[in-house]
C-alpha cells in the first residue's frame, strides 16, 4: 500500500507529493475522495462536505464554506466552517 499523496501548488503547478511533505503555507487542491493531508483553511469550496465525527461528534457531514472566515481563537472547532482537518476525509456531494 502506498502512502497518501496531496496535490500541492509548487512552482505554479500542482504536484503530487507525500502528505508528510506538505508544509505550512502550501496551497492544496482537494478533489472528491481525497484525504485532507493537513489542517487547511479553505480558499475556495464548491459543495464541499467533511465528515468530522471523530473531531466534533457530529453524526452527519458538515458543509464547508470558504467565504465564512472564522478569525476568533475561541471559535469552537465545529463552527470553523472555513477549515478542513487532517483526520476527517471529504465526501462527495449528495446527488438528489
Amino acid at each position: 500500500m502506498s502512502a497518501p499523496t496531496a496535490a500541492v501548488l509548487r512552482r505554479g503547478q500542482f504536484q503530487h507529493i507525500p502528505n508528510a511533505e506538505a508544509v505550512p503555507g502550501d496551497i492544496v487542491e482537494l478533489l472528491v475522495g481525497d484525504v485532507v493531508p493537513a489542517d487547511v483553511r479553505l480558499l475556495e469550496a464548491m459543495n464541499f462536505q467533511a465528515d468530522e465525527m471523530l473531531l466534533t461528534g457530529e453524526s452527519v457531514p458538515i458543509l464547508k464554506e470558504a467565504d465564512d472566515i472564522m478569525n476568533k481563537e475561541d471559535t469552537p472547532l465545529g463552527d470553523r466552517i472555513n477549515m478542513a482537518y487532517v483526520r476527517p476525509s471529504p465526501i462527495p456531494p449528495r446527488r438528489y
